[in-house]
């Protein structure tokens, strides 16, 4: 499972150098969305959250796309209605999300927060 924020640190890694690193740790941006491809799952949590630089949208539209195209699985989560014009996502991967032949929305907003709350 990856949040999305984490995620996209992960990629974006490969785009400012990996000299600090191992050079058998050193993957490309291609090695690492290949092996979120390859994957027979993949979770987002707390998808929209995420700062939308275009570059963050663009990699996100991508795995989604994929794996949508790939009739790969796929479970996100997110705070946003998925479907709705004034989410944050894209209109491509609003698309993807309303297409009930491949996707199916679970509402959880009626369903308490399980995470015990912290007084002052």
């Amino acid at each position: 499972m990856w949040r999305a924020e984490e995620l996209l640190g992960w990629l974006r890694e490969t785009q400012w150098g990996l000299d600090h690193l191992p050079l058998e740790e050193r993957q490309t941006l291609g090695i690492r969305l290949d092996h979120l491809r390859r994957l027979k799952w993949l979770v987002l949590d707390e998808l929209g959250k995420e700062r939308q630089t275009p570059w963050a949208v663009e990699q996100l539209e991508s795995i989604i796309n994929r794996r949508y195209a790939d009739k790969s699985g796929l479970v996100v989560t997110t705070n946003f209605d998925p479907t709705a014009l004034d989410s944050p996502f894209s209109a491509a991967v609003r698309s993807r999300f309303g297409d009930a032949a491949l996707c199916e929305i679970i509402d959880l907003s009626d369903v308490p927060d399980y995470r015990p709350r912290r007084h002052p």
